[in-house]
Formats: structure tokens, C-alpha cells, sequence
């Protein structure tokens, strides 16, 4: 996916948050589909990543006005959206308190874990993360944030970024290689 020019973006952004409707129209045609992909890794469901994404634009929109460094607005735009994502979790919870008992029990069940020895793509390894995990991944080396960018995403310090990107390196890294092994032998 081609990357959204800096000096463009900038324009868009000042322009969205001086009140300008259609610049922030525009920004969401150049994000949307990132925005989607992201929301869509927490959420699964397509009918909910919708809405979760529309929820989480029309906080855009309504605080676009409060973004003081336009440079910060890639950043920013993930942080509301992992906010959003975390409400709806937040929402399916209560959701899922208020039912009765045994509903609440069938929730709350975890799938297995795939046994398949055959699991050496890097993309079944991948599938094997948390959604939180897959959408750091997805930021880092899709979307290109930095650490620091991913950093305000996350509300954490930068180390913690760092740690986390080498810990799912290594994780993918053993899986990878201990299925390899596992179909040597």
C-alpha cells in the first residue's frame, strides 16, 4: 500500500484541525482501509469492526481540533481507535454479565489450540498472537510507525515497545523453528 506523503498529510491534518470538513474527508479516504485492517484484528467480526471504526472516527472528528502537533496525527488517529476497540471490549463484557448463566459459561470457553505439526508458515505462526500482539506487529512493519509512535498508540514507555517487538520476534522465531523440528523427525 503506497504511504500517505508526509507534506500532504500535514496540509490535511492543519487544515482538519482549523475546521475544515472535507480535509478530514480526504484524510479518511487515505486512512480508512489501514484504520479498518486495524480495528478488524481486535474485533474479528466485520459488522463490528465497522462500527467500532465508525465510533472511533467520529471521536476523530470530534477532537481533531484538540491535536496540537499535526506530525503526531498517525498516532493519535491509532490511539482512539484502540480506545474504541477496548470500549466495545469493555461493552461486550457488561453485554455478557447481564445474560444468564449459561451463556455467560459459553463465552467464556477458549477454542483449542491448533495441534497440527505442519504449522511452519509464518502466518499461521502469526494467527497463533493476540489480536494486540498482530496489530503491533502491523504497525511496526506495515504501517511503519516508529517506536515512539507506537509508544503514545500504546501508552507505554518506548522500552516497552522494544521489549515487546523483540519478545514476539523470538516467540515467532522459536515456533517457527520448533515446527521445523517437529517435521524432521
Amino acid at each position: 500500500m503506497a504511504e500517505v506523503s508526509s507534506p500532504i498529510q500535514h496540509t490535511l491534518v492543519e487544515l482538519a484541525i482549523a475546521g475544515e470538513r472535507r480535509a478530514f474527508d480526504r484524510l479518511y479516504q487515505l486512512w480508512q482501509a489501514r484504520w479498518y485492517r486495524f480495528v478488524l484484528r481486535q474485533c474479528t467480526n466485520p459488522a463490528t469492526a465497522e462500527d467500532v471504526l465508525q465510533n472511533g472516527v467520529l471521536e476523530m472528528v470530534k477532537n481533531i481540533g484538540r491535536l496540537r502537533d499535526p506530525q503526531s496525527f498517525t498516532a493519535w488517529s491509532f490511539v482512539i481507535l484502540r480506545r474504541a476497540c477496548a470500549m466495545h471490549v469493555r461493552r461486550k463484557v457488561v453485554q455478557r454479565e447481564k445474560e444468564a448463566s449459561a451463556v455467560a459459561a459459553e463465552c467464556a470457553e477458549e477454542p483449542a489450540a491448533p495441534e497440527d505439526p505442519r504449522l511452519t508458515d509464518l502466518s499461521v505462526a502469526l494467527t497463533a498472537l493476540s489480536a494486540d500482539q498482530q496489530n503491533l506487529l502491523a504497525l511496526f512493519y506495515s504501517y511503519g510507525l516508529s517506536i515512539a509512535e507506537l509508544a503514545k498508540v500504546y501508552e507505554v514507555p518506548t522500552g516497552t515497545i522494544k521489549s515487546r517487538l523483540h519478545h514476539l520476534r523470538e516467540t515467532l522465531k522459536h515456533k517457527i523453528l520448533s515446527d521445523e523440528e517437529t517435521h524432521d523427525v
